[in-house]
């Protein structure tokens, strides 16, 4: 999960570092960095918790106790004086980065779309996509048909068969040929 591009850092390059923070304040801390201008997120699980007398929507972060923060070294002591923040974590003392891969990766786990397309400027019936969220992530298709901006009907060539699905824009990328 650490990079060992530590050794390249320069202050003022930005990355992303994981920061520790007391249980059940990362929200809270989030919020504070947001308001500093300082870009972070916190990778939340919803789901629904069933109680005797009514049904509700819980949200909990994926990963207690952390905040992923993307900032420079130079802001670091503007971060450490937000309330309920511990340390970056480290590999030799050094803060580790996080490669951007990962961060894309704990957006998937939580349902969170990592980029939005806008339908009328992004496809075209016959333009090949892949899939970046859901069961079929990874998967390449072809564009068959545009059904308004909430859905667009792909086929999948890589079975070789008709098979047509519904899809969300917001879960397939244009593939660049």
């Amino acid at each position: 999960m650490l990079s060992n591009s530590n050794k390249m850092q320069t202050p003022e390059s930005s990355y992303w570092y994981a920061l520790r923070v007391k249980a059940r304040s990362e929200k809270w801390v989030q919020d504070r960095l947001e308001k500093l201008g300082i870009f972070s997120y916190v990778p939340i699980n919803e789901y629904t918790r069933m109680y005797a007398r009514k049904i509700r929507k819980v949200a909990k972060p994926l990963i207690t106790g952390y905040v992923f923060v993307f900032s420079n070294q130079k802001r670091f002591s503007e971060i450490f004086q937000i309330p309920y923040t511990g340390k970056f974590i480290s590999e030799f003392g050094i803060p580790a980065v996080i490669p951007v891969s990962e961060i894309d990766l704990l957006k998937r786990i939580t349902g969170e779309v990592i980029g939005q397309f806008e339908l009328s400027d992004s496809y075209t019936v016959g333009d090949m996509v892949e899939v970046i969220s859901g069961n079929l992530a990874g998967i390449k298709a072809r564009v068959l048909d545009i059904k308004g901006k909430k859905r667009i009907i792909v086929s999948l060539d890589s079975i070789a068969m008709g098979l047509e699905i519904h899809v969300d824009p917001s879960h397939v990328q244009k593939v660049l040929t």
